[in-house]
């Protein structure tokens, strides 16, 4: 025997079934409205309790809170900004400032070894000499060590005047350096390291240095004695304008 629901109560049925339908519509209307005013809210810091911290949207210890990783490359920029300046490459006001802090720099006396500040410094000096070229660096260290040595404007210091001219002549851009490291080594008694330097400083275009090798080679001074050679440096002493050396290259 079959059973059939009254008409009456399955209207009641289906108007209830429409409800929560709507319901659960209104439900996930109000959860999405909880959720965006949530969000809105959630970069503003509010008050934590005890000693609690506002961090990305939670009251969080602080020891619980993470630092942001910081790469060494930013890390060393940042430290160099904050660095403070040393005084010792500040721009120096004299002959003799410049020409201390061009050997501190050379040497590194209580700073870095520093090749390019030394020379930077030397061709600082250099403009405090009248009357002298200061370029390229090599020229300007050969003036310093000049005026060092001679004591042209700055106390005299045989010392520093040599280490500046060796320096110099390592630079590559002065044989004049060289040379007058060749005749100081000479006048030492230094035979064979000063007719080294004279040979280094020909090879720079020296005339004086080409003459000086010339003469080691004529008489056998610190060098085995070589006519040939010797004839070769007096030519090239006089292609670059050192007359006595234009007598020289012809005698036997």
């Amino acid at each position: 025997m079959s059973h059939s629901m009254p008409v009456g109560k399955r209207g009641n049925m289906k108007s209830v079934t429409v409800r929560c339908r709507w319901c659960s519509v209104i439900l996930v209307v109000l959860g999405m409205v909880f959720l965006s005013v949530s969000s809105a809210h959630a970069g503003k810091p509010r008050a934590c309790k005890g000693n609690k911290k506002w961090h990305k949207g939670k009251c969080r210890y602080p020891d619980k809170i993470r630092k942001p990783k910081v790469s060494r490359k930013k890390a060393k920029k940042k430290a160099a900004k904050t660095r403070p300046k040393s005084t010792s490459t500040a721009k120096c006001q004299d002959l003799k400032t410049c020409v201390e802090q061009a050997e501190k720099f050379r040497i590194g006396a209580g700073v870095k070894k520093n090749t390019r500040k030394s020379l930077q410094a030397a061709q600082s000096a250099c403009k405090f000499i009248s009357n002298v070229s200061c370029e390229p660096a090599g020229t300007a260290l050969y003036n310093v060590a000049m005026a060092c040595l001679t004591g042209d404007g700055i106390g005299r210091n045989p010392a520093q005047g040599n280490a500046l001219a060796l320096a110099a002549c390592d630079s590559k851009d002065s044989g004049a350096a060289c040379n007058l490291l060749g005749y100081g080594l000479t006048m030492a008694g230094h035979h064979q390291e000063a007719h080294k330097r004279y040979v280094r400083g020909c090879e720079l275009d020296s005339p004086g240095a080409c003459n000086n090798a010339g003469h080691g080679y004529q008489v056998g001074r610190g060098v085995t004695k070589d006519l040939e050679k010797a004839r070769f440096f007096f030519k090239k002493s006089c292609r670059l304008g050192f007359e006595p050396a234009c007598v020289r290259k012809n005698t036997p």
